[in-house]
């Protein structure tokens, strides 16, 4: 069915341009120009997150993910804001990405992903950053002067370990006491990648990483 006649039905007008499931099956839904808003499965309504000065805005939110803290939602310029998921209220927000960017119409699609050690990846074609939520720092501010070899997955298997994967240069798996690995496709060689450009990374309930 229509996204937007389910988006009615709980109370939400508009086309959601967003939609984010969490692991405990309730979404999140952001419409440009409206803002986000919370629907707990079960339930009759949505509920709008607060502080919408973040959410009510012509930037869109390109990525979602989940730490200790709540939800983190990223927009369009770079900036972050957590969402507590009991207030629904925007716990911390930082604009360190969008400040280091000249100019008022930079955006990029930026996605997100947290590890294991609470440590938030944010990365795009533009670049990668990676914010320690323990120390409250930035660990790696690392924007891009060109848009070659650009990050176009990451994640984490259940040793620990990231794996990313870029345009034309395979796999780098970081181990974590930060050894890395490099994984490329060797001509003739059929144990080893299948190409050099690997859009998406998953790992199975065996262990195994696709």
């Amino acid at each position: 069915r229509r996204v937007e006649n389910w988006a009615r039905n709980i109370g939400i007008s508009g086309v959601p341009s967003f939609i984010y499931v969490d692991n405990e099956k309730n979404f999140w839904v952001f419409v440009s120009g409206q803002g986000l808003f919370y629907y707990q499965s079960g339930s009759d309504s949505a509920v709008k997150v607060e502080n919408q000065k973040f959410f009510a805005t012509d930037r869109e939110m390109t990525g979602f993910a989940e730490c200790a803290d709540g939800v983190v939602v990223v927009r369009s310029d770079g900036q972050l804001a957590c969402v507590d998921r009991t207030s629904l209220m925007v716990k911390w927000n930082i604009g360190d990405i969008a400040t280091g960017k000249t100019g008022e119409d930079y955006k990029d699609d930026f996605s997100l992903f947290v590890d294991r050690r609470q440590r938030i990846w944010v990365y795009a074609i533009s670049g990668i950053w990676i914010y320690d939520l323990l120390s409250k720092n930035w660990v790696l501010q690392s924007p891009r002067q060109d848009n070659y070899n650009s990050l176009r997955a990451l994640t984490e298997d259940s040793m620990g370990n990231i794996w990313m994967s870029r345009d034309q240069e395979g796999i780098e798996v970081i181990d974590g006491h930060g050894k890395s690995t490099h994984l490329v496709n060797i001509p003739g060689n059929e144990r080893t990648l299948p190409d050099n450009t690997i859009t998406a990374l998953y790992e199975d309930e065996a262990g195994t990483m696709w």
